[in-house]
């Protein structure tokens, strides 16, 4: 089966309950090739910091992420048209922004959250991961 559009999602992630509602307007931006989702990185702890970012607090999670006291957000494009210039490059946290930008195409700003739970594991796990 073949779609017009791809959204990325890793085994640790979650999207946002209204995501259902939110993401089909989307498509109907002709010339939005690929949009920037913002991406909630949860945290065991608030004194923490990741990608130079001190944690927030967790205040508004759905209900499988309320018990994280912290996290801390990044974005990349997780939602983009499907095309054959339009691929992934890098070897590790591999995107298809660049491509998009290379070949001179609009880029987005999501409305919905994806919600990482990639960071709450215990130490060891998360020296292996990094």
């Amino acid at each position: 089966m073949r779609s017009d559009w791809v959204l990325i999602l890793d085994a640790d992630e979650a999207l946002d309950s209204n995501a259902r509602e939110l993401i089909p307007p989307l498509f109907s931006h002709s010339t939005v090739m690929g949009y920037m989702v913002q991406i909630r990185n949860y945290l065991l702890e608030l004194n923490c910091h990741l990608w130079d970012q001190r944690a927030k607090p967790n205040v508004s999670a759905p209900a499988f992420a309320q018990q994280y006291p912290a996290f801390v957000q990044h974005e990349n494009i997780r939602l983009f048209r499907r095309h054959p210039e339009v691929y992934f490059v890098g070897r590790v946290h591999e995107t298809v922004g660049c491509r998009i930008l290379e070949l001179g195409m609009k880029i987005g700003a999501a409305n919905f959250l994806i919600h990482h739970l990639g960071f709450v594991t215990d130490d060891r796990t998360l020296a292996r991961k990094w």
